[in-house]
């Protein structure tokens, strides 16, 4: 078993955050709450905590020889302590004392060559301090990181490019083409992360854990490790159930499991009397806490009988399975002052709140866990656990008294911001940070919480919704532009800002990441777009393709979701008369449509019109659209020859990009069938021409519809466009395949690759077809998948970046 296990120590290893934090202000807060946690934890952990103190000391020059002093200090009281021996071997060759660094490695290897029963404890132990250091400091999202920095780069480096002259430029231009091709292959990585298994996302606290045992059991000798073994288990709990909602899957036996085996760990601990020990009372403490939480949470899970957990039928648990709160009762008494405890204690009241429906029961609970919470952090100000729980409390408390006391209501909204602005500066999860920006949108529009749009924003209060922009850019640099909450809510506090474009362009792409449970997103996404139509429809005389692009997204939505009739009630019921115009315009140039459109949209006017019962003329007026329908000329009955070669629909002007390739108008020209266009307008043109994130970029796109010249014939059109372009994007489906357009602009783009552009050619197969022979053997883009649509877009995007 020794043999099987891969040792590899040191914590410089792990890719925790605190190995890559460049701020010095979240340093210096995160080594003060790693001393304080030094005096709450046990001896046991205290090397650790003093080892990520000295990874965080490392980060600057001087602090090296501080760096360096803790691990000696590590090293003097145990002299065989792997982690630091690791550590400061490798911080020694960076000071360049070889000498001492290879002294370093002598006793290293020593060690881990060793086979005796203390050579395995010390391996044993090893591993064991790594995951705590991975359980109290949640791996970095190091591609996400890594990107920001080499998007960065690559800017700067494109820049000096077009300074450059002579041998500089070239060597400049070689530097663009690889930063660009790193940049390709870690969109890849991230995409390969996403779609690994759970668990195998990152190295965890538990396999290290599993490792440890695996070599030499040290929870025998010492029951501290074994409450972080159950630590560990309770959060692959959260693990496990974010997967779910991630992917709609239930995962109902493989969360009951780790709950009960957590569950079991710390009824053990709990029970155990076998010492008196001050130290070992504490973690007996904290161990009811976590039962009693579990309990309120998922005391599902133990409603069935196991077996295999006995422990399930004792009387003190029994007491316990029917008031959860005894349970952290009983920690208290045990230890009054335990920011761990008061943590989870406030958190649990915080969620019993939301089972009570009953106002007064709701607010008492909900102020017994605002006084725990700040007792807790006049324990510990860099307490983010607290902070965030208690904005949690505070906003559910404003909503207690919203309906009738306004003005305490405020009050407490104001200082849920407060608590969230804290969790920002301290750790800004893409959770915590969502929360925090719906509270700023309540602050933007009170007391009219519940409405959206600009027009109940409070000009002396607008201040909060640029404060939240500001949350959720922060979020997005740090997470990724993956993420569907925080797009979600940068398209609500778009559209709350009057920015009605770019909240439609996020709201779709929250469409794009929504799993199929929630149609929120889509709701959202389609009044917004209808706003945007009746804003410009009256000032531009071209926006049928906001018409196309409204439509169009109907019909991805009818594919995703369920509840597609939802979606058309809660437009009519917000928007009644704009959604009124929009049907309307729709059914005059009835060519956007096609026979499934067709049935989506009398589906949409059949809902509607259920809702009109006392409104006899415009529902006489939808019963009218209905009658019409089998006359309506469609697109499937326009000749599609004629469709290709014509200029038929407007679409909105392309962006000025001043990142294209030298030598070339446009980055990208797109070929494509008529019948495809929805999709190449609405999603592909529209991503590509616009940025979601700080580190992204606005390409300037070539489409026939758009950007060919009127008066020129057409063949002349398609050599000038392939020429003006740095890539060729095909779109191919079965009616790519038909065209005899298409095809022309295949033989034209594989012309133009083989006289003077290699690799200029993109395949993107939006569908499963037959595949031209003469495109086999060109890397191609799969948009095949919609669930995948987001990552697909980055991945093409790096594709097209400018070399």
């Amino acid at each position: 078993m020794a043999e099987s296990v891969a040792i590899v120590p040191g914590l410089s290893n792990l890719n925790l955050n605190i190995a890559f934090e460049n701020d010095m202000q979240l340093i210096a807060d995160s080594v003060e709450g790693l001393n304080k946690r030094l005096t709450e934890e046990h001896i046991i952990v205290h090397n650790v905590l003093e080892n990520m103190i000295a990874i965080l000391k490392n980060k600057s020059s001087r602090g090296k020889i501080e760096s360096r002093e803790y691990l000696e200090n590590i090293l003097r009281r145990d002299p065989r302590n792997l982690n630091a021996l690791a550590d400061i071997e490798k911080l020694s060759r960076t000071l360049h004392r070889t000498t001492e660094a290879d002294e370093y490695k002598s006793r290293l290897e020593n060690i881990l060559q060793g086979q005796t029963a203390n050579d395995l404890r010390t391996k044993s132990i090893c591993l064991m301090e790594q995951g705590y250091a991975i359980l109290n400091e949640e791996s970095a999202n190091i591609e996400h990181i890594s990107k920001n920095r080499l998007s960065e780069s690559y800017r700067m480096l494109l820049s000096e490019h077009k300074k450059g002259t002579g041998r500089r430029k070239d060597y400049l231009q070689r530097c663009v083409y690889h930063n660009k091709q790193a940049l390709s292959n870690l969109q890849l990585a991230i995409e390969c992360k996403r779609q690994s298994e759970l668990l195998t996302r990152r190295i965890t606290a538990l396999e290290k854990f599993e490792q440890a045992k695996g070599l030499f059991d040290v929870t025998i000798e010492n029951i501290i490790w074994t409450f972080y073994i159950g630590v560990a288990l309770n959060r692959k709990y959260d693990s496990i159930k974010d997967l779910s909602n991630e992917d709609g899957r239930d995962r109902f036996q493989e969360k009951k499991d780790v709950t009960l085996k957590a569950t079991e760990i710390f009824w053990k601990i709990s029970t155990n009397k076998g010492t008196t020990n001050q130290n070992f009372i504490i973690y007996q403490a904290r161990s009811y806490a976590l039962i009693g939480h579990i309990l309120i949470r998922r005391k599902n899970f133990f409603l069935t009988s196991d077996k295999n957990y006995t422990f399930t039928s004792d009387q003190l648990f029994q007491l316990f399975m029917n008031n959860p709160i005894s349970a952290f009762e009983r920690a208290q008494v045990m230890n009054r002052s335990d920011t761990f405890i008061l943590n989870r204690y406030g958190r649990a009241l915080w969620n019993l709140s939301e089972q009570h429906r009953a106002s007064k029961d709701k607010k008492d609970f909900l102020h017994r866990a605002q006084r725990l919470l700040s007792s807790s952090i006049n324990q510990s100000s860099l307490n983010w656990f607290g902070y965030s729980t208690r904005m949690s409390v505070r906003k559910d408390l404003g909503h207690a008294y919203f309906g009738y006391n306004k003005s305490k209501a405020r009050t407490f909204f104001e200082l849920a911001v407060n608590d969230g602005y804290q969790c920002f500066i301290s750790k800004g999860t893409p959770r915590s940070i969502c929360q925090l920006v719906e509270i700023c949108q309540f602050l933007a529009k009170f007391p009219d919480i519940r409405e959206y749009g600009f027009k109940y924003v409070k000009e002396h209060q607008k201040r909060y919704l640029l404060n939240a922009l500001d949350y959720l850019n922060f979020g997005l640099q740090q997470g990724g532009p993956t993420n569907y909450f925080l797009a979600y809510h940068m398209g609500t506090v778009l559209y709350d800002l009057d920015e009605i474009k770019s909240a439609v362009d996020w709201m779709k792409r929250a469409v794009s990441l929504s799993n199929t449970k929630s149609n929120i997103a889509l709701k959202l996404a389609c009044r917004y777009m209808i706003r945007r139509y009746m804003n410009e429809v009256d000032e531009q005389p071209n926006v049928v393709y906001l018409l196309k692009e409204f439509v169009f997204t109907m019909m991805k939505g009818k594919e995703k979701y369920e509840k597609i009739k939802d979606v058309y009630t809660f437009i009519f019921k917000h928007e009644r008369e704009a959604f009124m115009r929009v049907i309307a315009d729709i059914f005059k140039i009835p060519h956007i449509l096609d026979g499934p459109r067709v049935k989506l949209i009398t589906e949409c006017v059949q809902t509607c019109t259920l809702l009109l019962t006392n409104d006899i003329e415009n529902s006489d007026i939808f019963l009218e659209y209905i009658r019409a329908v089998p006359d309506l000329k469609l697109m499937d009955d326009i000749e599609p020859q004629l469709q290709e070669m014509s200029l038929s629909n407007s679409v909105p002007v392309g962006p000025v990009n001043k990142h294209s390739s030298e030598g070339f108008v446009y980055d990208f020209f797109v070929s494509h069938s008529h019948k495809d266009a929805d999709w190449v307008l609405s999603r592909l043109v529209a991503d590509l021409e616009s940025a979601f994130t700080e580190d992204d970029v606005v390409l300037r796109g070539c489409i026939a519809d758009r950007d060919f010249e009127p008066g020129k014939i057409i063949f002349e059109n398609i050599e000038n466009s392939l020429r003006k372009s740095s890539k060729i994007i095909l779109v191919i489906t079965n009616n790519f395949v038909n065209s005899y357009w298409c095809q022309f602009e295949t033989n034209q783009a594989l012309l133009e690759s083989m006289e003077s552009r290699k690799d200029c050619i993109i395949p993107l197969y939006l569908e499963a077809c037959d595949i031209p022979d003469k495109l086999r053997h060109i890397t191609y883009a799969d948009f095949t998948n919609d669930d995948d649509y987001i990552f697909e877009i980055m991945k093409l995007k790096r594709a097209l970046l400018p070399e």
